[in-house]
């Protein structure tokens, strides 16, 4: 009776060949892991700034000035850029009171990026907390007049290449809002 058992030469050249596999399979895992977490990262950055930029426009379009004389957005000057917007409106942003067109209150509110969150406040005594619109690198407004307003963000993040390099992610957007109070008052005779 023949009996054939595997030598050692045998199951070390088959443990190698599965090392060998095992390793193979433990780069393909990590390789994919890395794209993975570098995608999920850029896609966290642009949904930051789109996200903000989808909070800002809103705010910044209800801007309407509380008298004719007066202008709907104070700050930035006319012409000027800064990390702050200053704007009227009658709808309460931070609170619950519905408004009223027969009998609108003027509210004055302040967009404001302050390190890297951006903030919307409301002017004046009793003013609610605070609401936090994002967390952004860079916010400029520039005030181009009484009829509109661009809006320029960036937002960063952090993450490794597939070579394990440190890279800076970044999502940019820039938008014109055009202050709908000022092109119906335009288009009035």
């Amino acid at each position: 009776m023949s009996r054939r058992a595997l030598t050692l030469l045998e199951i070390l050249v088959s443990l190698s060949l599965l090392g060998m596999v095992g390793v193979l399979v433990l780069q393909i895992f990590l390789a994919v892991n890395r794209v993975s977490h570098y995608g999920g990262t850029r896609i966290e950055v642009q949904n930051a700034t789109r996200l903000a930029m989808r909070r800002l426009v809103p705010l910044i379009e209800s801007a309407i000035p509380p008298a004719s004389n007066q202008s709907a957005v104070t700050r930035p000057a006319d012409g000027q850029t800064g990390r702050v917007l200053e704007f009227t409106s009658s709808i309460d942003h931070l609170g619950n009171t519905a408004p009223d067109p027969r009998n609108p209150v003027y509210l004055r509110f302040r967009i404001r990026h302050a390190g890297p969150e951006l903030w919307l406040e409301q002017l004046g005594g009793g003013a609610p907390p605070p609401r936090l619109l994002g967390r952004l690198q860079q916010v400029e407004f520039t005030n181009l007049g009484d009829e509109s307003v661009r809006i320029a963000l960036r937002a960063e993040g952090q993450t490794r290449t597939l070579a394990g390099v440190t890279e800076t992610v970044s999502s940019e957007l820039t938008t014109q809002v055009y202050l709908p109070y000022h092109l119906h008052q335009a288009a009035q005779p």
